[in-house]
Formats: C-alpha cells, sequence, structure tokens
C-alpha cells in the first residue's frame, strides 16, 4: 500500500438552509424533520459529536455513493508526519516534521439487512426520517420508517453517543421493529484500523491527498470483540481501538490485515422491537497512565458491558446536566437566539479538553480536520474566556498544555534569530514547533502576547496565582525575552517593531503593526508583574526558575523599560487609537458592501481593506487603555473597512458595538457571528464547527450584552440587553465563588454561593460589592 493517494472532496448544493429550522420546538433540541439529501454534509457537521478526547463527524450508518458524505472521526491531541507530498502542498521547509491530526476508524457505520433486503434510503420507500441532537446529552439519534421495495415495513433507530463519563467510550445501538413482516434481520459493522487521513491543503484547485498515518502492529477477533493496535508515523503513539457487540451472538472476523468485521442476526417478528448495542474503546500512550492501550481498551469494554447501556447513558445525562449547570444561558426572548446561544455553548463543552493537560480545541473542532486539526491562538482569546468562568479546570488544562510545549516554542525563537520562545501560529499537541506555511513564521508573532493574555485573564478570573507561579513563570520570562529582543530602540528614544502583522494576517508585513505592538506591550507588562508578585509570595519558587534560566532583576527590570517606551503611528482622525499598518492609509478608500471574498484577495492591496477584526479586537482585549470615545472613534473608522472574511470577527464587532451603545450593530453581529454554522452564512459549514466563532457566542453575551469584564482587582457588569431579550440567567464562577446572574433592561439581581478562594469583589457601574456566601445582590440599573 503505498503512503499517500490524491483524493477529491465531496461536494454538495450550496445555499443557505431553511431558515431558522434550528430554532423551532425544545431549545434543547436540534431537530432534522426530513431527510435533505443535498444537505447532507451541513447536517454531519452541526449532528458531530464529541467529548474532549475523541470526536466523529454526523455521517449516516448507511453507505451509499448517490449522497456525498465526509465520514470521518479524529483522535485529539494525536497527531502524525505529513507525508513529502503533503508537505509540499504546504510550503513546508522547517528543520522539523509537519503533523496532523489523526483520523479515527469509522466505527458508526453499518449495513442493515431486513428480510434479505438492504436498508438505503435511496432504494425502497421513505416514509418519515427523524435526526434530533439531544444537547443536554449528548446523544445523537435517527428515526426512520421505510419500506422496501417489495412492501416490508420497519421501524428503524439509530442512537450514539461519544462517554461524557469515560472519554475513551462510544456507544451505538440499533433498533429494529419490522411493521408488517417476521424473518430475519442483520447487521454488518467493519472498519479499518489501518484508517487513512485526508489531507486537506485549503486550495480548492488542488487534489487532497489520501495520507497513510498508521502502522498496523496487532489486529485481532475473538467471540464477541475485535481488536487493533497501531502506531503512529513519525510521532511513535500506540493506539489501541476495540468494539464489542453485547445481547446477541456475534461473529466477528479479520480480514486482510486491518479490516476488522463483525456481524449479527435475529429473528424478529412484527411489533416486536430488538436492540442491538456495541461499544468502542480507544486508548493511546499520550493517555495518562497507559502504558499498554491494548490491555485499556480491554478493560474499558468490560466495565462498560458490565455497565449495560442504559446505565452508561444514565452518567452520560448525569455528567452534562452537572456542566450544563455551570455553562448554560437561559434567554426569555427568540427562540433563534436560545437556540444559537446553546449551540455555542454545547460545542464548547463537547471540545473541551476536561481529561487531559497536553492538547487544546483544533479550529474546526473536531467535525473536519481543516487546518490539519492544529492549534491557533484563537483557543486562548475566543474559548479560554468561557472555560475559565464555568469550567476553570479546562481552561488551566489548556495553559498547562502551552507550558508543555514551551521547548519547541524556544524552537521556534531561535528559527526568527529571536531569544526566549515564541508560540506557534498552528502548532501541534507534542511539540510546539511552527506548523504554518513556510514563510509565515517570519511575521506572525502576536499569538505569543495573546496567550500571555490569557495567562493573567485565567490568573485574574479563578484566583489561582499558584498556576502561574508553579507553571507559568517560564512561559513569562522566555516570551518576555523574545519580545525584548525583536524590539528595536530608535534614536527617537522609543521602541519599534518591524515586520510583523496582527491577526489581519493576510495584510502585509511592516512596521508598528498596532495590534501586535500594544499586545507586545501588554505581554511584557505582564510578566514583569507576575515575576515581581512571585519574588514576593513564592520567593524560593522564583529563585529556582531564575536560576534555571539565569534570569536577573536587570533583565526583567529592562521589559517595564521597554513596555513604557514602545512607539506605534495613531489616526490622525482618533488621537490615542492606533494605526494598523501604515500602508493602510496608502491605499484608495472604496465602498466594501458589494466585495465579495474573491475580489478582496485580488483588490486587498489596492483597496482599504480589512480581513478581520485587528485593531478593534485590541480595543476590546485593551480596554483600559482607552477612553470611551477613543473606541467610538476607532470602531467607526475600521468597522467600514473591514469584511469579516475571517470566522473570528463577527463576535468582536459585536462586542465593541455594545461597549460604544451601537445596540442595534451589536444584535445585527451577534446573530452574523452565532449563526454562522448554523446559518450556514458563508457555505463553509461542510468544512466544520468555527470555535472561535462559537466560543465568541459566549463572550457576545456576556462581555458585549452583560458587560462582564475581569479587572485586576474585581468582576464587573454593565448590562445592555437587546430589547427583544426580557431578561437573562446565567451562572459564572469568579474566584471560587459560584454566581447566578438574572438581568432585565431594568435590574440586575445576583446570587452568590461557595466560599470563594480568597475575598473578592463585584462592580456593577459604580458600586462596588465584597462577595460574601448566601448573599443576594440586587440593583437597578
Amino acid at each position: 500500500m503505498s503512503d499517500t493517494t490524491l483524493v477529491d472532496t465531496p461536494t454538495e448544493a450550496k445555499g443557505t438552509i431553511d431558515p431558522h429550522w434550528y430554532a423551532q420546538g425544545d431549545s434543547w433540541l436540534l431537530e432534522q424533520d426530513r431527510w435533505d439529501p443535498e444537505r447532507n454534509i451541513y447536517f454531519e457537521t452541526i449532528f458531530s459529536l464529541a467529548n474532549g478526547y475523541m470526536g466523529y463527524r454526523g455521517y449516516r450508518e448507511e453507505l451509499d455513493n448517490h449522497f456525498p458524505s465526509i465520514r470521518e472521526g479524529y483522535l485529539a491531541g494525536m497527531f502524525a508526519k505529513l507525508p513529502p507530498v503533503a508537505r509540499k502542498l504546504v510550503i513546508h521547509d522547517y528543520e522539523w516534521d509537519s503533523r496532523q491530526m489523526v483520523s479515527l476508524p469509522e466505527i458508526f457505520g453499518a449495513l442493515v439487512m431486513l428480510n434479505g433486503e438492504l436498508f438505503n434510503i435511496a432504494d425502497g420507500k421513505l416514509l418519515t426520517y427523524r435526526q434530533k441532537l439531544d444537547m443536554r446529552s449528548g446523544v445523537l439519534e435517527r428515526n426512520i420508517e421505510w419500506d422496501t421495495d417489495t412492501g416490508y415495513r420497519t421501524r428503524l433507530r439509530f442512537t450514539r453517543f461519544l462517554s461524557a463519563a469515560t472519554p475513551n467510550l462510544a456507544v451505538h445501538k440499533i433498533d429494529i421493529e419490522p411493521v408488517n413482516w417476521s424473518g430475519p434481520a442483520e447487521i454488518w459493522w467493519d472498519y479499518d484500523i489501518g484508517q487513512r487521513t485526508v489531507f486537506r491543503c485549503g486550495d480548492p484547485a488542488r487534489a487532497h491527498v489520501d495520507c497513510s498515518h498508521f502502522e498496523i502492529l496487532e489486529a485481532d477477533a475473538e467471540g464477541d470483540t475485535v481488536s487493533g493496535l497501531v502506531q503512529t508515523v513519525g510521532t511513535g503513539h500506540k493506539i489501541g481501538i476495540a468494539s464489542r457487540l453485547v445481547g446477541s451472538p456475534a461473529a466477528s472476523q479479520v480480514e486482510g490485515d486491518s479490516l476488522l468485521s463483525q456481524s449479527v442476526r435475529e429473528r424478529v417478528k412484527a411489533g416486536t422491537k430488538v436492540s442491538i448495542v456495541r461499544y468502542t474503546a480507544i486508548s493511546t500512550t499520550r493517555d495518562a497512565g497507559v502504558k499498554d492501550p491494548s490491555n485499556s481498551v480491554t478493560g474499558i469494554l468490560k466495565t462498560a458491558a458490565e455497565s449495560g447501556y442504559e446505565s452508561l447513558l444514565t452518567a452520560q445525562k448525569t455528567v452534562w446536566e452537572s456542566r450544563w449547570r455551570k455553562a448554560d444561558i437561559e434567554i426569555d426572548g427568540p427562540a433563534r437566539d436560545q437556540a444559537l446561544v446553546r449551540f455555542g455553548i454545547f460545542s464548547l463543552l463537547q471540545v473541551a479538553p476536561f481529561h487531559a493537560d497536553n492538547l487544546s480545541v483544533p479550529a474546526r473542532c473536531y467535525a473536519y480536520n481543516r487546518y490539519n486539526g492544529l492549534y491557533f491562538w484563537d483557543g486562548e482569546i475566543f474559548l479560554l474566556p468561557f472555560y475559565q468562568s464555568c469550567q476553570p479546570e479546562v481552561a488551566r488544562n489548556m495553559l498547562k498544555f502551552r507550558c508543555g510545549t514551551i521547548d519547541g516554542a524556544r524552537r521556534n525563537a531561535q528559527l526568527l534569530g529571536a531569544k526566549g520562545a515564541i508560540f506557534p501560529w498552528q502548532g501541534d499537541a507534542d511539540f510546539g514547533e511552527e506548523q504554518a506555511p513556510w514563510g509565515l513564521y517570519e511575521y506572525l508573532w502576536h499569538q505569543n502576547a495573546d496567550i500571555i493574555y490569557a495567562f493573567d485573564q485565567y490568573a485574574r478570573s479563578t484566583g489561582d496565582n499558584r498556576f502561574i507561579f508553579d507553571d507559568g513563570l517560564e512561559v513569562l520570562a522566555e516570551t518576555a525575552r523574545f519580545w525584548a529582543s525583536k524590539f528595536e530602540l530608535d534614536a527617537d528614544g522609543q521602541y519599534h517593531l518591524d515586520g510583523t502583522v496582527g491577526p489581519d494576517e493576510a495584510e502585509e508585513h511592516g512596521p508598528d503593526n498596532g495590534y501586535t505592538c500594544m499586545m507586545a506591550q501588554r505581554s511584557l507588562e505582564i510578566s514583569s508583574r507576575w515575576w515581581a508578585k512571585a519574588m514576593e509570595e513564592a520567593p524560593e519558587l522564583a529563585r529556582e526558575m531564575a536560576a534555571k534560566l539565569e534570569l536577573g532583576v536587570d533583565e526583567i527590570a529592562q521589559w517595564q523599560t521597554i513596555a513604557s517606551l514602545v512607539s506605534m503611528p495613531e489616526l490622525e482622525e482618533c488621537p490615542g487609537v492606533p494605526l494598523q499598518d501604515a500602508f493602510l492609509l496608502k491605499r484608495k478608500r472604496e465602498d466594501l458592501s458589494n466585495m465579495t471574498v474573491d475580489e478582496f484577495w485580488q483588490r486587498r492591496g489596492e483597496v482599504q481593506v480589512i480581513k478581520q477584526a485587528d485593531i478593534v479586537l485590541a480595543m476590546y482585549l485593551l480596554e483600559d487603555k482607552f477612553t470611551r470615545e477613543q473606541i467610538k472613534c476607532g470602531y467607526e473608522f475600521y468597522e467600514p473597512r473591514t469584511l469579516h472574511v475571517s470566522s473570528l470577527s463577527y463576535n468582536t464587532h459585536s462586542i465593541v458595538a455594545a461597549i460604544i451603545g451601537h445596540d442595534e450593530e451589536a444584535y445585527e453581529y451577534f446573530h452574523r457571528a452565532a449563526g454562522l454554522d448554523l446559518d450556514n452564512l458563508r457555505n463553509a459549514t461542510k468544512d466544520g464547527l468555527h470555535a472561535a466563532a462559537l466560543g465568541g457566542v459566549w463572550q457576545m453575551a456576556l462581555a458585549g450584552f452583560m458587560g462582564m469584564r475581569i479587572r485586576e482587582d474585581h468582576l464587573f457588569f454593565q448590562p445592555s440587553l437587546p430589547k427583544v431579550w426580557k431578561q437573562v440567567r446565567f451562572p459564572v464562577e469568579y474566584r471560587g465563588w459560584k454566581l447566578q446572574v438574572t438581568a432585565d433592561s431594568g435590574s440586575l439581581k445576583i446570587k452568590v454561593s461557595g466560599t470563594g478562594h480568597e475575598a473578592a469583589q463585584l462592580r456593577v457601574g459604580t458600586e462596588m460589592f465584597a462577595l460574601a456566601s448566601d448573599q443576594t445582590i440586587e440593583i437597578t440599573l
């Protein structure tokens, strides 16, 4: 078998889905009430399941060639080496390997034979089709009533979930109920443990590459169980996978070197339902404490079989109920708004790494492997605020992951001829080395400051200073060293940053990019402040780390000096608001209302057009540096010039519009950001869920409409709800205190529980409150 083959991508008809189908009925359910073959890939994305350990697209069990489908699953944090043919497509010339998140075998594919006739939607007569995703529990269910060509009618129910209680476990149940016939029913499953992974280069003019990322080590079948063991190419991780059928006698076998097959045959009677349950377990040598994945999956399947389906389903619901209790936002308002917010939160809970601190969240969740499943700065800026306020252990895990890749960040800095460390713009889970296309690394640096900003926000929100002292000091020092080595002192006595860009990465790189300069300045301030705090509160730890890094007080003082003397050009019409890039104003000004994305890429060098929120994002993140008038002036300058080509842009504009009182505009941008995937705004839902946009949903609700901010010494609220929201209710955790917040147009009520990690304060408008257990704070707005 060759390592690579070229493959085409399934395509489907373009266009938007039926308006707001997801807002019908129960706000906890996403329900597809009819079979829509032209939108099959869209629904596969929306109905994706994940549990932070693995994820699967919501593909149908039955496989046929009549309808486009992307039948893939992904293993979180598991990367393999890209073959040379794929590496060339992304122009990788690094001295280290290029890597890609691996795909998982197709465990949910099944062929169902009913009284000698193969079930297939394209054949026979489809009477009813209803698929629903229960966001309360992460369970996907599909109900079908179908006639064969010869008139045999059957009710089928397919149910699946990825266990939140046991992240290594996937559960699959098939119910068969004949309506007007009795006879044999058969089900076949098979999957290839040598599953190939599609490399998608992002260029629609080029064929994708089908990559072999696994070396087959073992394949076995015995009784009701099939199992396999593989090893990733280039990274050497072992992955064990096994499936077990329960409830019916099963035939299991290995076909060839790697195809694991199982089948079951039952005699069924009209009006009687038969249920077949299959468990699949996955374990790897990246898992904590696992040395033998084969033994691990055997134990997981044994426990699952002993527990039984109903017990596993109950555990699933219990875990999800607990997570929702800490995260749900209830809106008394349009059903569409509630559905959009719930889907955003649900998606963040699905992909959250509750179980591990050696990975993060890929840009397209686990619904597609766009960008090879690599990690961006998006996680820290757009996802972490939700996690630190609702699931702080997840935020800690994500930051701990960055700490574990500091050596790769050092190698990135060496490549740039710089000191210290710079985290990658695109990185994998193992090494932290830059994986972006060759050349981008030369000027994409802002992520280094974004990540440090997230460390500081996490500590402010949780009060977990010990994490910074134990794990963060090295990261703070090495990233500060990077910035200190890149800033240059000019004859004017000011520090300048040459040859970089901000989040608008489609732009030319040049001197003193406003976003990067401001965030780098804040990064140096954060590093200086935390090192001073560590020397005072954890002196022994600080001394040990300083000795390891050969770091002295003079170097720390130099960080402060540089931060105080950073210079960048300002907008003439908005004094105090940085110019994004000097060459932006040298281009002609045009109305962008009819500019397409294709035109943007063709004309971005001649027209004043911005790909995504850049300075606008900085004005949100660094709001304390600006007056309200400056933010308003800056927003009104940059917003008409921004095309929002990136999914990261709408949510930021919604929040900043809310800050300056552009309420209708904030609400409009809320719908664009929150509906990006559900409304298929860019015809891009087929390419996976957009993690940054989904993270922005929670931020728009709380940072935008509730005006919530994590200040240095208090939590702040200043609500300004959309007119159509009568009331909003949500939980927030702040420094260990549990807050249940209720707000409407005229009042704010906050119930406080718990004891907190430390004394903490809450401010609403100009009023300050000290938090106390069993306290209720009521304010008239």
